[in-house]
């Protein structure tokens, strides 16, 4: 239950992370309307050999107003995200503390990222035992979750 856990939220933690990201290209899109002319951005096009103005995209209080609106989104987003760092942080030390084999096999593979063969190298046991006790453990856990089903 605990590896199942620490997976889902290193996916959420990636998530918000892909969402931040996604919001700041858009903050910077709509920053780019917000300029210090006047009249906002503008191209300049021919028309009937003269050059003449188009209105731009969009003017710079609404690209503002945008703005605004997504740095209070990223504000948001920073404290969810520094608040699951620091519970996926606390996480791995306590993992790191499990005692029984099962536990200290799942710390390895889920927080290490270490193979089953580097396991058995670092606690001292064959491979095929550490097989065998995630397997079990593996096992274990899925009738775990299909008999709690929501």
């Amino acid at each position: 239950m605990i590896a199942k856990s620490y997976k889902d939220l290193c996916i959420e933690i990636q998530l918000l992370e892909l969402r931040v990201k996604d919001l700041k290209e858009e903050y910077n899109f709509y920053a780019s309307f917000i300029d210090s002319k006047p009249n906002g951005i503008r191209v300049s096009t021919t028309d009937n050999e003269r050059v003449t103005g188009s209105k731009p995209y969009m003017n710079p209080e609404d690209a503002f107003s945008k703005c605004t609106e997504i740095n209070a989104l990223l504000v948001q987003y920073d404290k969810l995200l520094t608040d699951k760092l620091k519970t996926k942080s606390e996480m791995e030390v306590g993992m790191e503390q499990l005692e029984t084999l099962e536990g200290k096999i799942n710390y390895y593979f889920h927080v290490k990222n270490k193979k089953l063969y580097e396991i058995a190298d670092e606690l001292g046991y064959s491979y095929e035992w550490i097989r065998e006790v995630k397997s079990r453990h593996d096992k274990k856990e899925k009738n775990l979750q299909s008999t709690h089903k929501f």
